[in-house]
């Protein structure tokens, strides 16, 4: 059997995705006209997805403002 790892994240330069404030605007400003970057394409090509609570608290609440289905399996 065969593992492999893939990382597809966004991160500002001083290394950091969320301002202090947990602010993610200058990464979402850009709304559709950035396109999707690939990410989808990379959903496509993955079993699973590890993200942090914080990252996961913004993937729902994005998807309750557009009326998009997030689905969401965890462990602990």
């Amino acid at each position: 059997m065969t593992f492999s790892a893939t990382v597809f994240i966004g991160t500002s330069l001083d290394g950091y995705i969320a301002r202090p404030d947990d602010d993610i605007e200058w990464l979402t400003s850009r709304g559709e006209k950035a396109g999707d970057l690939g990410f989808f394409e990379f959903l496509d090509s993955v079993d699973a997805v590890i993200m942090g609570r914080n990252t996961y608290d913004k993937v729902i609440a994005s998807a309750r403002r557009t009326g998009t289905t997030a689905t969401a399996t965890w462990a602990s």
